[in-house]
């Protein structure tokens, strides 16, 4: 069997649906509107300065939405759909109907002796369900729950579509379309492609309220194993974003983060489960990366995976809540971040970010995974006061300064290090030592029963001083230990030690 027999039916069968579209009471259904995004600004909003994107979140800017447009390859797909599938009762009509049917069933007919098309069919209806070894067995057997007739008419009126649509054909208009040869030529290889293909690309998409990036194109940066690009996000993408989740807060987004991910169409169903949870783990460090670098309200609002094409099987959530919006109302997880900072992300600050991102996952230094566990859940606490972040804090710096597990003088061990691992100066070690020590001071207050209003009648100045300056001076101190500076494949305690004790030099108080 040749792809030219194919070939020649695909054209056969448009040709026959030409003519019925032709007929000057042949109506097609109009069902395919999709939801566009729009963001609206007053006189008064903020704008970036070169790109002049608004910045969702603040004054003067609201996104709107709006169900009532009809792209053109969804109307062209409801008209190849409604040629295929909809029963005619005008006499013209329903001859030129029977003739469609013969060529349609001839052209299934082939399709089941093409290697692997029909598992790719199945596969691109929803989710993986099925091993690759069980959905061979079912296509074998013909099992009429996997797919039917209408799940077939489906895959070939997307597949028309979207050719139709590359080429310029028009769906509003009842004109003659000279180049069915061509049409039918790409469909047929493009049928083939899919039954060939080895992977299931996705792309996933972090949606986020900060930074701003003040450019309108994606910017890229390399990871430890993935190529990201971060972009301002536009009402385009926003739109994306919607028609697969209504439950986004979309007032919120203005940036996203983006990748391919590409998965073997053999894998098993268990793997494809398992593909959001490795997402939203690569989310979390590059989030992560983010606020060590920005001094901002920095948060996902969004994690999606979306298929590149209509031929590749969606991903299920089932094993990663996090970053699930429409849950967000049984898990105690931050949905909403303000975008104060307007200041777009700089070209030195993402070089950074890179190498953070590269280092992240090769650290191999003790008690730095703890502190940065520590230090995203003190972004993550809703309240700014809330006594369980300065404690994130307070811990994050002994995970990462008292990881020699020496007992004696703490709070100073922890100054000193602090300092001197920063400090340029002789200034600036000292008011990173007085901020660290009474950050210790504070969580041992708190750990032993006082309140943050017990903290803050007895010394405010103070503690707002401490939940001011400590984030950055953690932030910092990660920064430092990811890109080397700290005791790299060290265990043992004594090692340890002896690594910090260039450090432990008396501080000129």
């Amino acid at each position: 069997m040749s792809r030219q027999e194919i070939q020649t039916l695909i054209a056969d069968l448009c040709r026959e649906m030409e003519s019925l579209w032709q007929k000057k009471n042949y109506v097609c259904s109009r069902d395919s509107a999709e939801a566009i995004v729009k963001t609206r600004i007053q006189d008064d909003a903020i704008v970036l300065p070169n790109s002049q994107f608004p910045i969702r979140g603040t004054e003067g800017v609201r996104v709107d939405t709006n169900n009532s447009h009809n792209s053109t390859r969804g109307l062209i797909k409801s008209l190849v759909r409604d040629s295929l599938i909809r029963e005619e009762t005008d006499k013209d009509c329903i001859e030129i109907k029977v003739r469609i049917k013969d060529l349609e069933e001839k052209l299934f007919s082939k399709f089941t002796t093409i290697p692997n098309l029909l598992e790719r069919i199945a596969e691109s209806r929803g989710y993986k369900h099925y091993e690759p070894d069980e959905l061979a067995e079912k296509i074998k057997s013909k099992d009429k729950n996997l797919l039917d007739l209408y799940e077939m008419q489906l895959f070939l009126s997307k597949i028309l579509a979207n050719e139709l649509d590359a080429q310029g054909f028009d769906p509003r208009k009842k004109l003659s379309f000279q180049t069915w040869n061509n049409i039918a030529h790409t469909t047929t290889e493009n049928i083939y492609s899919i039954a060939e293909k080895i992977y299931n690309v996705y792309e996933v998409a972090i949606f986020l309220n900060a930074p701003v990036i003040d450019m309108d194109t994606s910017i890229s940066f390399l990871g430890d194993a993935n190529m990201f690009s971060i972009q301002y996000a536009t009402d385009e993408l926003l739109s994306k974003l919607y028609n697969n989740n209504r439950d986004v807060r979309l007032d919120g987004i203005n940036t996203a983060i983006t990748y391919k991910q590409e998965i073997p169409v053999n894998e098993t169903s268990e793997h494809y489960l398992n593909c959001f949870t490795v997402a939203a783990m690569i989310t979390d460090d590059l989030v992560n990366c983010l606020r060590l670098v920005r001094d901002e309200d920095i948060g996902v609002i969004a994690l999606e995976m979306f298929p590149v094409d209509d031929f590749t099987p969606h991903i299920r959530k089932t094993y990663e809540q996090d970053y699930q919006p429409e849950l967000s109302i049984f898990i105690p997880k931050r949905f909403y971040f303000q975008t104060k900072q307007t200041e777009p992300l700089s070209q030195a600050e993402l070089s950074l970010i890179s190498n953070l991102v590269s280092s992240y996952e090769i650290h191999n230094t003790k008690g730095l995974d703890v502190a940065i566990k520590r230090f995203r859940a003190s972004y993550e606490r809703y309240l700014h006061d809330d006594p369980e972040r300065l404690l994130d804090i307070a811990f994050a710096f002994e995970a990462i300064l008292l990881n020699d597990d020496y007992q004696r003088k703490p709070d100073h061990r922890l100054a000193l290090r602090a300092s001197n691992l920063l400090g340029k100066t002789l200034d600036e070690k000292r008011k990173i030592f007085n901020i660290a020590k009474k950050l210790y001071e504070f969580r041992s207050a708190l750990a032993h029963g006082k309140t943050i209003n017990d903290l803050e009648q007895k010394n405010s100045e103070k503690l707002n001083e401490v939940l001011l300056h400590a984030p950055r001076i953690l932030k910092n101190s990660i920064i430092e230990m990811l890109l080397g500076n700290a005791p790299k494949g060290l265990t043992e305690s004594k090692e340890i030690s002896e690594w910090w004790s260039k450090f432990e030099i008396k501080l000129d108080k």
